[in-house]
């Protein structure tokens, strides 16, 4: 099935696409169809004012001409009043266009043609379908997306049901009623679920954290055309403090332990150098973080060395600590660099390649090493050094909080120094002002002077 639904969901995000594209090449030809139409209209109006006369027609008239065309007009001009006087009296509506015969004013009546054309409905509206389209595409896409996802999360307990059962009193508890559930799952987002269980020896409890690609993302799927998302599980168990011995480890791809050094603040403070994998029996896209040595030969036997070469393209990482606090704090920042309880927890992070009944060989292996980590012991050497680490960890920690605590301590008496002499600049009473000022040129005067020690001396 899965081939299919992503040939689907490719399908779908190259329609949206085209929708897309189809929409900006409508918007150009319309706005080109109207401006031909304005032009054409321009150009009719330019016709409409052409009166037909020559240009030699427009000649310059001399002096003399200029005179007796003159003459002319006065005389046009008397005639024209003698006519009106003649015919005063007369209605001009009864003789309206009898001046010109009716040949004339059929030649002057022009029917011009309208370059307007009435347009078909879809295309009218072809950018609203367009728009709809897209829209109905991305609600699909969302609704496959969410059931695809929910059915993979789904499949993933009900292949290990199984095994969870036979390890854990509880499976699938959300935490919720007194009584615990079972078999249920917790929705975080659309692509996000946990399963927690509990009850069983070794651990205080397992969290399964079922992370899979965004389908239900209509962008998110057009990108990782481009960046490829996998599917991925992660299994994080809690121990006690006897459950495990006071160690540092981590391995895997060498892009996410790099990251995992830079972010992780036990990884930073404990482990030192970085190792490839390779020259501890592992395949050569492993390295490998520890403190100590030990323990890393310890935990990596042969079993477990040849299971995590020949799974190697699916698994991510696998950290194991007894001081695990989280990210690494900001130490420019005085509030939030605090001691945090540190945890002991085992995390292993491995992608979906397949289907989920694959799945079950990962469970199985995270299970057995859990029981391996309770039966590792250090020797004497191994203790001694994780004591002197985590002394030395704890005592840095407690410096830098000492000398957060003093720039605190003096940035608040600067702010109280500060407001002081707002204080006082606003006072009207000029004898409480020349008293303050005495005080603090004592004050500064007392700075100034030099201690010195004095010495008695007794004479027998």
């Amino acid at each position: 099935k899965t081939p299919a639904v992503m040939k689907t969901r490719f399908l779908l995000s190259l329609s949206f696409l085209a929708v897309v594209l189809g929409l900006c090449v409508l918007d150009g030809a319309r706005s080109s169809a109207v401006d031909d139409e304005f032009d054409e209209f321009e150009e009719d109006e330019l016709e409409e004012f052409d009166f037909g006369i020559p240009e030699e027609d427009f000649d310059v008239l001399s002096e003399e001409e200029e005179e007796d065309e003159f003459l002319e007009t006065e005389e046009d001009e008397e005639e024209d009043e003698q006519v009106d006087e003649d015919f005063t009296g007369f209605d001009s509506e009864e003789f309206e266009g009898a001046s010109k015969p009716a040949s004339d004013l059929k030649e002057d009546l022009k029917i011009a043609e309208s370059t307007v054309r009435m347009k078909p409905f879809w295309e009218a509206y072809l950018l609203e379908i367009f728009v709809a389209s897209g829209i109905i595409v991305y609600v699909l896409n969302y609704l496959i997306g969410r059931t695809r996802n929910y059915s993979l999360a789904q499949s993933w307990l009900t292949e290990n049901a199984n095994i969870l059962r036979s390890n854990f009193h509880v499976v699938g508890d959300n935490g919720e009623g007194e009584d615990p559930t079972d078999e249920e799952m917790i929705k975080e987002s659309d692509y996000i679920f946990n399963v927690w269980c509990s009850g069983r020896q070794n651990c205080d409890g397992l969290l399964v954290k079922i992370k899979l690609k965004r389908r239900h993302d209509l962008l998110q799927l057009f990108l990782s055309l481009f960046k490829p998302e996998q599917d991925t599980i992660s299994l994080t168990f809690k121990l006690s403090e006897h459950d495990m011995d006071s160690f540092v480890l981590a391995l895997g791809q060498r892009r996410v332990v790099q990251k995992m050094y830079k972010e992780y603040e036990d990884l930073a403070n404990y482990c030192q150098m970085m190792r490839p994998g390779s020259k501890l029996g592992l395949d050569s896209s492993f390295f490998v973080i520890s403190e100590i040595s030990e323990a890393t030969s310890a935990l990596l036997s042969q079993s477990t060395a040849s299971f995590l070469s020949k799974n190697a393209p699916s698994i991510q990482s696998l950290h194991i600590s007894d001081q695990y606090t989280g990210i690494v704090q900001d130490s420019t920042d005085s509030e939030t660099v605090v001691l945090r309880k540190p945890e002991r927890r085992i995390a292993f992070t491995f992608n979906v390649s397949g289907s989920m009944s694959e799945t079950k060989q990962f469970l199985q292996f995270a299970l057995a090493l859990l029981d391996q980590i309770k039966s590792l012991q250090l020797s004497r050497e191994g203790r001694e050094k994780a004591l002197k680490n985590r002394a030395k960890v704890a005592q840095s920690l407690d410096k830098l909080q000492h000398s957060q605590r003093q720039e605190a301590a003096q940035q608040r008496r600067e702010d109280r120094k500060r407001a002081e002499k707002e204080k006082m600049m606003n006072e009207t009473d000029p004898q409480k002002t020349r008293k303050w000022e005495e005080k603090e040129a004592k004050k500064s005067k007392k700075k100034m002077t030099p201690k010195m020690k004095q010495m008695k001396v007794l004479k027998g």
